[in-house]
C-alpha cells in the first residue's frame, strides 16, 4: 500500500511493542495515530525516515525510553503528541528545535527531567506547547519570547524556578499560560497576556509577587532596596570601618609604649 497516507489505530486495546517494520514501504505516509492503547517500548527511530509525516499522535500509551534524536529530520512535521506515557527523557531533545513547521507539541505527563532546552524558542510557527506534569527544573528560557506564533503555553506541575521571563509579554498571539505548581519567584509580568490572566495560572508558586488580584503578595520594592543597602553596609562598609578603628588603636598603643 505504497500510496497510503493515513494510519489511525487509536482507542483500541492493542497491547505490546510496535513492530520495527510497521511502516515499511509507506513513503507517502502523512498521519500516524496510535493513541489510547497499551503500547509499550521505545518510539521507533525508523519512523523518522518518512519525510512526508505531518502528524504523530501517541498519547495515552505506555511508551518508555527517549524521543529519537533523528526526529529533527521530519521537516514537514506539524504536530507531535506523546503525552501521558512513561517517557524517561533527561531533557527534551534539542533536535526538536529543527522542526520549523511544528505547530503543536505535547509531551505532558511523562518523566522528562533537567532543563527546558532553549532550542524550543526557535520554533517560530509553534502555537501550542505543553510540557506539564513532568520533572523539569531550572528557569523558563528567555528564548520563549521568540516563539512569535505561540497561543497556549502549559508548564504546570514541574519544579521550575527563577523568574518569569518578561520576554513573554511581547508575544502578541499568546492567550493562555499555566505556570501553576512550580517553584517560581519574583514579580509576575504585567504586560501583554499577563494583564488578562487570573490567579489560576500561578497558584502554588509561593515566592511570586505582583498584583493582589492574582492572589499573591505585592512586590515590596522599597523593602528590597532597603535590604540591599543593609547588606552592603554589613558586608563591605562595616568591616572597613572596624579595620580602620583597629589600625588607629594599634598606632596609639604603639606610640604610648
Amino acid at each position: 500500500m505504497s500510496e497510503l497516507r493515513k494510519i489511525d489505530l487509536s482507542w483500541n486495546n492493542f497491547l505490546g511493542g510496535i513492530p520495527s517494520n510497521m511502516c515499511n514501504g509507506l513513503p507517502n505516509l502523512q498521519f500516524l495515530a496510535l493513541q489510547g492503547n497499551k503500547l509499550f517500548g521505545s518510539i521507533p527511530a525508523g519512523w523518522t525516515q518518512y519525510k512526508e509525516l505531518k502528524r504523530i499522535v501517541l498519547h495515552d500509551n505506555l511508551f518508555t525510553g527517549h524521543i529519537p534524536k533523528s526526529i529533527g529530520n521530519l521537516t514537514m512535521l506539524r504536530g507531535l503528541n506523546a503525552g501521558s506515557n512513561n517517557l524517561e527523557v533527561e531533557n527534551v531533545s534539542s533536535s526538536i528545535g529543527n522542526l520549523n513547521a511544528l505547530i503543536s507539541l505535547d509531551l505532558s505527563r511523562n518523566h522528562i527531567s533537567n532543563n527546558i532546552q532553549t532550542a524550543l524558542g526557535g520554533l517560530k510557527n509553534l502555537q501550542d506547547l505543553s510540557l506539564a506534569h513532568n520533572n523539569l527544573q531550572g528557569n523558563i528560557p528567555k528564548s520563549f519570547g521568540n516563539t512569535l506564533s505561540l497561543v497556549n503555553l502549559d508548564l504546570s506541575g514541574n519544579n521550575l524556578s527563577g523568574e518569569i521571563p518578561k520576554s513573554l509579554e511581547s508575544l502578541t498571539y499568546l492567550e493562555c499560560i499555566n505556570l501553576s505548581y512550580n517553584k517560581l519567584q519574583g514579580e509576575i509580568p504585567s504586560g501583554g497576556v499577563f494583564a488578562n490572566l487570573t490567579a489560576k495560572s500561578f497558584i502554588m508558586n509561593e515566592a511570586l509577587c505582583g498584583h493582589p488580584q492574582l492572589k499573591v503578595p505585592r512586590c515590596e520594592k522599597g523593602r528590597r532596596k532597603c535590604s540591599w543597602a543593609k547588606s552592603l553596609l554589613i558586608k563591605r562598609i562595616l568591616p572597613m570601618v572596624v579595620s580602620i578603628i583597629l589600625i588607629v588603636l594599634g598606632i596609639i598603643l604603639v606610640r604610648q609604649r
